[in-house]
Order: C-alpha cells, then sequence, then structure tokens
C-alpha cells in the first residue's frame, strides 16, 4: 500500500472516530432531553392526593456533580470473592470512581499501571491528536484523584468522549481494584 494511500485511510479512520464520537455524544443529549420531558409529563399529569404513595426520602449530601446532571450508567466492581470493591458512575462527559472499601493508592499498580500506563498514554495520544488538529483541547482526557492519608476517596475521569475508551478504563479500573484488592487484603 502506498504511502499516500495509508495516510487518507488514517484521515477517514479519525474522521470517522470523530464522527461516532458526535453521535454518541447527540444520543446522550437526546437521552436527557426525554427525561427533562418525562419530568415535565409527570408533574403536569394530574394525580388525586388518594393515589399519592408517601416516598421516604433519604438523606445524604450532595456532590456537586450530581447536581448538574444525571447519570448514564453505574457499574459495581467486585472482587473474585464477591466484595463490593467501588462503583462507577458515567456521566456524559466523565466518570467518577468511589470505592467501597479501603484501598491505598500507593498500593501497584494503581499508580503505575492505571495513571501511568493506561491514562497518561491516552492523554499523550490526544494531546497528538490536538497538535495534528484533529482534536480540540478541551477535549484532551484528563483526570483528578481525591485521596485522604493515602487512602482513594474517589477517581474522576473527564473527556473519555468514546465508547471504546470507556469500555477500556472500565475493564482497567476493574482490574486494577481487583489486584490493590488481593495486595491489600490477602486471603
Amino acid at each position: 500500500m502506498g504511502e499516500s494511500r495509508l495516510k487518507l485511510l488514517a484521515s477517514l479512520k479519525a474522521r470517522i472516530e470523530k464522527r461516532i464520537s458526535e453521535l454518541e455524544q447527540e444520543l446522550s443529549e437526546l437521552k436527557v432531553l426525554i427525561h427533562f420531558i418525562d419530568e415535565v409529563l409527570s408533574k403536569e399529569s394530574f394525580v388525586p392526593a388518594s393515589e399519592l404513595k408517601r416516598v421516604e426520602v433519604e438523606e445524604r449530601p450532595v456532590v456537586e456533580h450530581e447536581v448538574l446532571e444525571k447519570p448514564i450508567a453505574e457499574h459495581t466492581f467486585t472482587a473474585r470473592t464477591g466484595e463490593k470493591l467501588a462503583k462507577m458512575i458515567v456521566y456524559k462527559n466523565y466518570l467518577v470512581v468511589k470505592p467501597l472499601i479501603k484501598l491505598h493508592v500507593s498500593t501497584p499498580p494503581f499508580r503505575h499501571f492505571l495513571l501511568n500506563r493506561l491514562l497518561l498514554e491516552m492523554r499523550s495520544s490526544d494531546e497528538e491528536k490536538v497538535q495534528e488538529g484533529l482534536l480540540d483541547p478541551d477535549l484532551v482526557i484528563d483526570y483528578e484523584i481525591k485521596t485522604e492519608d493515602d487512602v482513594l476517596k474517589e477517581l474522576i475521569i473527564r473527556n473519555y468522549r468514546e465508547r471504546r475508551r470507556l469500555d477500556e478504563l472500565r475493564g482497567a479500573i476493574r482490574w486494577t481494584l481487583a489486584r490493590m484488592y488481593e495486595k491489600e487484603y490477602p486471603s
């Protein structure tokens, strides 16, 4: 295959991936609109008070990102033993991992694999696309780690952008947390 043909195919692939990402984002936005319409319709519908059921509302602190938008998916990661390790809550442009047990960020393979290998490589790939003019700089993948005395409290990953990346992140996070659990809680 000639070099010009390879460049053409690579360019075409990048355009297709961009279009898929745009369509996925549009689908997410449409789902949010449907949810909004459902809320308006339910408020406008008349239901006699005798048919209403009393609902107990659990009081809990409101987290900043929960106010802004509704999650599009939620996953629970478990160890081989069945122990629940963490919840991953997926939003349109970011995801949040909240550990359900005590795990330390200094425990391998958190830094070496998840941060240095996976997330930094994704960021480098995005930055290359920015330099090639294929990606807006505001869409480069980014992450934030919230800890308390080396204990992981929350991992936020912004701009995952694509379903393929989301699936890759979900698998890598699940694997990482399972290995950390095995090291911190040997049976």
